[in-house]
């Protein structure tokens, strides 16, 4: 049965209504992205610092010996992965594409793996994948609830005591909206302190690093890890962000056609019902015309 003008143009009225709300959720995406972006830019400098000062340090105590390394190896105690996803939807494969991603680099990864997911939606699609979640943490959905969330992470790796860690999410890709990264941030190893020694030091002074390199070392190395796992964090929700916008624009593409449609079906049922009429008043006036009975 063909649809009345008054419920195609009711179909119209939420249609419009839900046009609506994909351009505030689109806004709101937007907001997102450029705050994140924001907290990103300004680790950087910071980030500069305490490599410069990683960098002061290991030359003052000396590069990390391959023995050193090995013996780390040695006395391995099992691998943190931390899986940056979302608790939110609107996201399309945001989080089975990270939970796959964990998935395969795991098989590579030295056993026990203890793995600590972020984000509730990206924990069930981790068990979906076989892999299964320690603990689960909710999303930070501001900037300043990121900082938290990175000192309970970091809480959990004293806990767990475990030499090697990994930090997997999502960063925002050039021909995609995102692409997987696996960042191994412990243990450290020569590539690490090799870089940070090759960092010039800012000024002719060279520097003096108090209460030995050794014990400033402990203190930098946290504030990398920190600065390491929120940086992976602020990225996954800028991809997660970027994510959605890309699904939300599809959805206002869809809407448009749809409400060209029901637009197109509303003038058209418009027109039957003012054909229709004009036929009634036609047909009225011809019966008119006819000769009548005196």
């Amino acid at each position: 049965m063909s649809e009345t003008a008054s419920d195609l143009q009711r179909k119209i009225g939420h249609v419009h209504e839900l046009h609506e709300l994909v351009r505030a959720m689109k806004a709101l995406a937007l907001s997102s992205i450029s705050l994140f972006e924001q907290a990103i830019i300004s680790l950087e400098t910071y980030s500069q610092v305490v490599e410069t000062s990683l960098g002061a340090c290991f030359r003052d105590i000396g590069p990390i010996s391959p023995v050193f390394e090995q013996r780390i190896k040695s006395h391995h105690q099992g691998t943190s992965v931390i899986v940056f996803g979302t608790d939110h939807g609107l996201v399309g494969s945001f989080n089975r594409d990270i939970a796959k991603f964990t998935h395969e680099e795991i098989q590579s990864m030295a056993e026990p793996v203890q793995v600590i997911a972020v984000g509730e939606r990206a924990s069930i699609q981790l068990l979906e994948c076989g892999v299964v979640p320690e603990q689960t943490l909710k999303t930070p959905h501001s900037v300043p609830l990121i900082t938290p969330l990175v000192s309970q992470v970091l809480a959990e790796l004293d806990v767990s005591g475990t030499t090697a860690c990994h930090v997997l999410y999502h960063e925002p890709g050039f021909a995609t909206d995102y692409q997987p990264v696996n960042d191994q941030v412990l243990p450290f190893d020569y590539r690490l302190s090799g870089r940070w020694t090759s960092i010039p030091w800012p000024g002719q002074a060279l520097p003096e690093v108090l209460g030995g390199g050794t014990v400033a070392l402990r203190s930098l190395i946290r504030e990398f890890l920190f600065l390491t796992i929120y940086r992976a964090c602020a990225l996954s929700i800028t991809s997660e962000n970027a994510s959605r916008l890309s699904a939300m624009q599809r959805a206002d593409q869809n809407i448009d056609t749809l409400m060209s449609e029901l637009k197109s079906d509303y003038n058209r049922e418009r027109q039957r019902l003012i054909d229709d009429d004009l036929f009634d008043v036609l047909s009225g006036y011809e019966a008119l015309r006819k000769p009548g009975k005196n």
